[in-house]
């Protein structure tokens, strides 16, 4: 066997888990312990008294939000999109400044969409959210903690859901 043979079997190139491993403690998203401990046993649960990765975490709690959405009645695709959404802010949340500045631009654009009925759309917005909120108890600390809470396009899908569900019982539908 050549030389060449045995030096490119001894040093193998790293594994895509170690590369994403690695990738996730350069950004910050874990600790060097969590990417060894997730590369030692992936499919393990944390030591008693420890946490998932955050990106683990997120991604657990997007596919309970994903469930509890399409539970009550919320379309797949909005409800996989919403989950994404969450998955992706909840990995790398925004700073409290961040979500502050967010949520006053969110607010004016729904102001200018809405015009005079801005309040009113809102809380159809709002009673809808507790609604949800009484099938996954998690989902308002959820949208909070990660700024989705402020969403033009969630808070507008829940003030349609509201409406539509309004509508269905005026006509006796629900």
């Amino acid at each position: 066997m050549s030389d060449e043979a045995t030096s490119s079997t001894s040093s193998a190139p790293p594994s895509a888990e170690a590369v994403m491993a690695a990738a996730l403690v350069e950004r910050g998203t874990w600790t060097q312990e969590q990417a060894d401990a997730a590369l030692a046993s992936p499919d393990a649960e944390p030591a008693e008294g420890g946490t998932l990765a955050p990106a683990v975490m997120a991604s657990r709690d997007a596919l309970e939000l994903q469930g509890a959405l399409i539970s009550a009645n919320v379309d797949q695709p909005t409800a996989r999109f919403v989950g994404e959404m969450f998955r992706k802010a909840a990995t790398n949340p925004p700073s409290a400044e961040a979500r502050a500045a967010t949520s006053a631009e969110n607010q004016q654009y729904l102001r200018d969409m809405w015009g005079e009925h801005f309040d009113t759309m809102l809380g159809v917005a709002q009673r809808e959210m507790l609604e949800l909120a009484r099938g996954f108890p998690k989902l308002p600390a959820l949208l909070e903690s990660t700024g989705l809470g402020d969403s033009p396009f969630l808070i507008r899908h829940l003030a349609q859901r509201g409406i539509d569900r309004a509508k269905a019982r005026r006509l006796g539908l629900a």
